[in-house]
C-alpha cells in the first residue's frame, strides 16, 4: 500500500537504527581529540603569563586542552577525581610550589612541567619532562655570535640558585664555536653592581659582550639596568638580555621565549608521551624565540645593519625618534 512499508524492510530499518545507536559514538570517539590537562596556581605573579599561554594552546590542533587552577584546601585526591572526569591523558603543570607538589603524588600519567616564575629549578622526578619558560641559549646566543661575528667572550653575572642551568647550557654550546661564556654568580644586588663595576672598568675589546639574564640580583631594574644603559652608552659595550622590554630602554639585542612556538613543542612532547624527544628527555628550554633589536644603539656602536638581518627581527625599538640612555 503506498506510504507504508513491507514487514521485511522496516525489520531492516529498526536494526539499522539500532546499530546506528551503538556504532555512532564509537565513531565519534575515534574522532575525539586526546585531553591534556593544564595546572597552575589560582594565585601567582605569572597569570598573565598563564593565560597567554592557555590562549595559544587551545589554538594547537593535535590535543584538547583543559585547565585547572589549584587553590588551598586543593588535595591529590581531588585532582584525580578532575583528571578522570575529564578523561585527560597527559598533564602539563605550569609553575611551582604548592601545584607541583600535588602532581608531584600523581604518578600514572605523563607529564610536562613548565616552570615560568622565579623559583629554583627543580629537577626531582628525572623521569618526567621539564622545559623552562627561557629561550633556549643555544639559539641566543648562536644569532648573537651570527649577528656581532668578533664575538669570542659572553660575560654574565647572576644568582646561582636562578640561573646556574641556564649558563651552564650557555658554556656547554658556545664552546664548540669558539666562544666563552664567563659567568660571576652573586648574591645580592650589591655584589652585582660590585662585579659590574669591575666589568665596565676592565672593558677593553669589542670581541666581549655583556648578557642579562631575569634574575632579581644581576638585572635589577632600580640599581642595575640603569648602571648598565648608561655605562654601555659610554664604553660602547654590546649589551644584550633574556628582557626585551629592556631594548626599549636602550639595550641593544632582547630575546624572550615564542608562545606560539612554545605550543608546537609542547604538543611535540606530549606525542612522545610527555618526553622531550630526542634533544633531552629530562630538561628542555623553549626553542622557539622572538628578537628584538634597538637599532639606535646598533648605530652608536658604529656598525653597519643590513637589511637581511634586520628582516630576522621581530620587533624594532625605537619606532621613531628616540633618546640616549
Amino acid at each position: 500500500m503506498k506510504g507504508k512499508f513491507a514487514p521485511s524492510t522496516r525489520r531492516y530499518f529498526a536494526t539499522f537504527v539500532v546499530g546506528l545507536y551503538f556504532v555512532f559514538p564509537l565513531f565519534v570517539a575515534a574522532g575525539e581529540k586526546p585531553v591534556i590537562g593544564i595546572i597552575s596556581e589560582a594565585e601567582t605573579l605569572a597569570k598573565p603569563l598563564i593565560r597567554e599561554i592557555t590562549e595559544n594552546l587551545n589554538r594547537g590542533t593535535l590535543f584538547r586542552y583543559v585547565s585547572l587552577a589549584l587553590r588551598d584546601g586543593d588535595s591529590p585526591d581531588s585532582t584525580r577525581l578532575w583528571i578522570r572526569e575529564k578523561k585527560i591523558t597527559q598533564l602539563l603543570l605550569v609553575g611551582n610550589g604548592r601545584a607541583l607538589s600535588i602532581v608531584e603524588q600523581i604518578s600514572d600519567i605523563p607529564i610536562i612541567y613548565l616552570q615560568i616564575d622565579k623559583g629554583a629549578f627543580d629537577r626531582k622526578n628525572a623521569t618526567r619532562s621539564k622545559m623552562l619558560f627561557e629561550s633556549d641559549p643555544a639559539t641566543v646566543l648562536a644569532f648573537v655570535k651570527k649577528a656581532l661575528p668578533d664575538t669570542k667572550q659572553i660575560l654574565v653575572v647572576y644568582d646561582a640558585n636562578l640561573k646556574q642551568i641556564v649558563v651552564n647550557r650557555a658554556r656547554q654550546v658556545m664552546s664548540s664555536v669558539g666562544v666563552e661564556v664567563i659567568g660571576y654568580p652573586v648574591n645580592s644586588v650589591k655584589e652585582a653592581a660590585e662585579r659590574y663595576q669591575i666589568l665596565v672598568r676592565e672593558y677593553r675589546e669589542r670581541n666581549q659582550v655583556i648578557w642579562l639574564l631575569n634574575d632579581p640580583y644581576g638585572a635589577d631594574e632600580t640599581a642595575i639596568i640603569p648602571y648598565l644603559l648608561k655605562s654601555s652608552w659610554e664604553r660602547h659595550i654590546p649589551l644584550i638580555s633574556s628582557n626585551p622590554l629592556h631594548v626599549k630602554r636602550g639595550v641593544l639585542m632582547g630575546f624572550m621565549p615564542d608562545v606560539a612556538g612554545l605550543v608546537k613543542q609542547i604538543e611535540r612532547m606530549a606525542q612522545n608521551g610527555g618526553m622531550a624527544g630526542s634533544r633531552d628527555a629530562e630538561l628542555t628550554f623553549v626553542w622557539e624565540t622572538i628578537k628584538v633589536i634597538n637599532k639606535r644603539s646598533w648605530s652608536h656602536l658604529g656598525m653597519p645593519l643590513d637589511n637581511k638581518l634586520m628582516r630576522e627581527f621581530d620587533a624594532v625599538f625605537p619606532q621613531s625618534g628616540g633618546r640616549r640612555p
